[in-house]
Order: C-alpha cells, then sequence, then structure tokens
C-alpha cells in the first residue's frame, strides 16, 4: 500500500519530502551535505537544526535537542511534552 502511494507521489509529479532530524549535539548542517549524495527524481531532504536546551543527561549542558534525556536506561522517564514539541514543531516543514 505504501509504494503505491508514493508510485502515485511520483506519477503526479509531487515532491516526497523526507525530514532528517539529527542526534543529539548535531546539527542540521552535516547531515545536508551527506545527504545532497542521494540523488532521488521528485524527492527533497529537509534537516532541520534542533534548539538549543538544557540537557538532565549530560548534566543539564545546554545542547542542541528536540527533547530531554533522562537517562539510557529502558525504565528511565521520558520528556513525553518535549517529544510531542518536537513532533508539533516538525510538521511546518510538511
Amino acid at each position: 500500500m505504501i509504494t503505491e502511494r508514493l508510485l502515485t507521489l511520483f506519477y503526479f509529479g509531487s515532491v516526497l519530502q523526507v525530514i532528517f532530524l539529527h542526534g543529539l549535539g548535531d546539527s542540521g548542517h552535516g547531515w545536508a551535505d551527506s545527504l545532497t549524495g542521494i540523488q532521488l527524481p521528485h524527492v527533497k531532504f529537509i534537516c532541520p537544526h534542533a534548539p538549543p536546551i538544557p540537557v538532565t543527561l549530560n548534566m543539564k549542558s545546554t545542547m542542541p535537542a528536540w527533547f530531554d534525556l533522562m537517562g539510557l536506561s529502558p525504565d528511565c522517564p521520558e520528556d513525553e511534552s518535549g517529544i510531542k514539541k518536537a513532533a508539533d514543531n516538525s510538521e511546518f516543514n510538511v
């Protein structure tokens, strides 16, 4: 079903947008350079930058992050509001 939808998008000449969110402490610049090597017709890569926020995992150091990280173990609390905010903020690119 997804393949059929993509073929429909390509058939009508639409642009498929791929929003690539970088990792903790990184920026979209390096990934944008890397992704320019992928030449696909009708595909646009978008590499936004995360805002600088204090990250609990890194002793509250301010760095680019989409949401706060409290720890690395599976039972650590998650920043649900920050995750939701990051998802909402990335929708403007679509």
